[in-house]
C-alpha cells in the first residue's frame, strides 16, 4: 500500500512538472512571436517576413526548451515565488537569447536586415520573454493564493486566544496562521500596557 501511494504521488509530481514546462514553453514561444511582431512594426518592412517569423518562432521554442531543461525551471514549485525563481527565469531568458544569437550571427537562421535589426530582435525577445515568464509565475501565485483563501473561508476553524506576548507566543501565532483547525483571534496578557490591544 505504501509503494502504491508513493507511485501515485510520483505521477502527480511528474504531471505538475510537465504542465509547468509546457506553460513556460508556450509563454516563451508567444514572447518570441510578440518580439518579432514588435520589431516588424518598428522597423522597415522585411522581404519574406512570414518565413522569418515561422523560423524565429520555431528556433525560439527549441532554444527555450533547451534553456528550461538546463535550468530545471519545471521543478520549481509554481505556488511559491522567490528570488531564486526569478534568477532562474532570468538565466533561462539569457540562455535562450545566447542560443538564438549564436544561430543568427552564424547565419544558421537567415533573418533579413541589418545588424541593428538582428540586435533589436534579440533584445526585444529577451525583455519580452523574461517579463512574460515572471508575470506568468506571479499570476499563477496570485490565483493559487486566491483559491486557497476562498477554500480556507469555507472551513470552520476554532477561534483561539494566545496567552502572553513573549517570543514563544508570537511563534505560536505564526505556526497557527496556516492551521486548518485554528484561527487566532488575539493575545491575553496581564501586562497593563497591553490593555485594549489585540
Amino acid at each position: 500500500m505504501d509503494d502504491n501511494v508513493r507511485n501515485k504521488v510520483s505521477v502527480v509530481k511528474k504531471n505538475r512538472r510537465v504542465k509547468a514546462l509546457l506553460l513556460d514553453l508556450i509563454v516563451s514561444t508567444v514572447a518570441s512571436f510578440l518580439a518579432m511582431l514588435y520589431v516588424r512594426w518598428t522597423t522597415e518592412p522585411v522581404f519574406e517576413f512570414g518565413y522569418y517569423l515561422c523560423v524565429w518562432i520555431l528556433c525560439g521554442a527549441v532554444s527555450s526548451l533547451v534553456a528550461m531543461l538546463v535550468f530545471r525551471t519545471h521543478k520549481i514549485v509554481m505556488k511559491h515565488a522567490t528570488v531564486t525563481t526569478i534568477a532562474k527565469l532570468l538565466c533561462v531568458a539569457i540562455l535562450k537569447e545566447l542560443i538564438l544569437a549564436a544561430l543568427v550571427f552564424t547565419d544558421l537562421i537567415q533573418i533579413g536586415g541589418l545588424i541593428q535589426f538582428k540586435m533589436l530582435i534579440l533584445v526585444s525577445d529577451f525583455l519580452i520573454t523574461f517579463l512574460s515568464l515572471v508575470i506568468t509565475r506571479i499570476m499563477v501565485l496570485l490565483i493559487y493564493k486566491d483559491l486557497k483563501d476562498s477554500l480556507d473561508d469555507n472551513i470552520d476553524r476554532v477561534p483561539v486566544m494566545i496567552y502572553g506576548t513573549s517570543e514563544k507566543s508570537v511563534s505560536m501565532v505564526l505556526r497557527l496562521q496556516h492551521s486548518a483547525h485554528y484561527v487566532v483571534k488575539g493575545y491575553l496578557s496581564r501586562n497593563k500596557i497591553n490593555d485594549g490591544l489585540i
